[in-house]
């Protein structure tokens, strides 16, 4: 039988040599008070753009190994989830139909004050994100956060790691699904799409100024 510090071995050691079981992670689109996170995305994904998407479920976080878990990061990992997914200022989806399910699950989950001799001062979370609709999997994502600042906490672990789900659904909707592709080159993307988009406005607004 695996302890749960086994567990977390296996699950370092396969973020570190990014086996054949998952594609290669990528850097999170921000920091919270220096948590970081990457994604991995199972090989059966669906390839879905979830253009056609327009609300979200989200159930209740659950894991497997709950006795170390954090009932403040549980809880703020689902809302963190609910309010960056559907009440940001461009949300990723709003609500109708059609929606899909979000179903969170933690893996592992440490805190510096718990086990930092054995494991060091770094804090991790590890988030198994299984994504469906009408019962039918789409996609399962794996969220890792980790932070060496002593001052994290863990609604900052769950908000990174939040948001690197939502940088991952902005990919797919741009129909981008390179997971080695960083987020920083993403971002950088972004912004020249915006900034092409606004000098293409300028140019029509002065022409019909004219």
């Amino acid at each position: 039988m695996k302890t749960p510090l086994m567990g977390l071995t296996v699950v370092l050691t396969a973020l570190t040599l990014s086996t054949g079981c998952m594609t290669a992670a990528k850097r999170v689109l921000k920091e919270a008070k220096g948590a970081s996170s990457k994604s991995q995305t199972f090989p059966d994904s669906s390839r879905n753009t979830y253009q056609s998407y327009k609300g979200v479920t989200v159930a209740q976080p659950t894991s497997d190994v709950s006795p170390f878990v954090s009932r403040e990061f549980t809880a703020a990992l689902r809302r963190e989830l609910i309010e960056q997914l559907t009440k940001a200022e461009e949300p990723v989806f709003r609500s109708g139909e059609p929606s899909i399910q979000i179903e969170p699950k933690v893996l592992w989950f440490h805190a510096t004050s718990g086990m930092g001799d054995l494991l060091g001062s770094d804090s991790y979370s590890v988030v198994l994100y299984t994504i469906s609709a009408d019962g039918k999997p789409l996609d399962r994502v794996q969220i890792v956060t980790k932070s060496a600042a002593a001052r994290t906490g863990d609604d900052d672990l769950a908000k990174s790691n939040v948001e690197e789900l939502v940088g991952w659904f902005e990919a797919r909707k741009e129909g981008d699904f390179d997971d080695v592709k960083d987020s920083e080159e993403r971002r950088k993307k972004k912004e020249r799409k915006e900034a092409e988009r606004r000098k293409a406005e300028e140019k029509r607004k002065k022409s019909n100024d004219d």
